[in-house]
């Protein structure tokens, strides 16, 4: 199996239809709350729609380089989550997320081999197989969180 073929499937796992962490992956997570759920405050911690927000951000900022583009994302935004007002918005968020997360997976599904080892962006941020790397264990950690808080929600429920 070569480096694309692995990350897409890793990314496949956490972020669309893996059940290998938890028995969960990112989508499900969503799929599992409601709009008031989603973007309700338990014990000072991020919001479940922060953190789902947070993933889905950094997936398109990555997206967006890996075809050739600038990097655009910051830090500084990555958990302004926009404010949920409907059922309406909040399924457009999750449709948001499915959209996002296939289109780098489709991605990074046809990376050539040698793409692998260049530079991320300008370089700063090490190689392109780094950021990949990087980003299916950050998103795995925020999936762990996000579970953590869909149980606090439904105690305090």
């Amino acid at each position: 199996m070569n480096r694309s073929q692995k990350f897409s499937k890793r990314l496949e796992a956490v972020l669309l239809n893996g059940q290998w962490i938890a028995h969960t992956n990112l989508q499900n997570e969503a799929n599992l709350l409601s709009m008031e759920m989603a973007q309700k405050k338990v014990h000072g911690l991020n919001t479940a729609l922060e953190l789902i927000f947070h993933i889905r951000y950094y997936s398109e900022g990555i997206a967006e380089v890996l075809n050739g583009g600038p990097l655009s994302i910051k830090d500084a935004y990555s958990f302004h989550a926009p404010t949920m007002n409907s059922e309406e918005d909040w399924q457009a968020f999750k449709d948001r997320l499915e959209q996002s997360s296939k289109a780098l997976i489709q991605l990074v599904s046809q990376m050539p081999e040698e793409s692998w080892d260049l530079d991320f962006a300008d370089g700063t941020y090490g190689s392109i197989e780094k950021n990949i790397e990087g980003f299916v264990e950050h998103a795995y950690y925020h999936l762990g969180q996000l579970r953590l808080i869909r149980k606090l929600l439904h105690m305090d429920a």
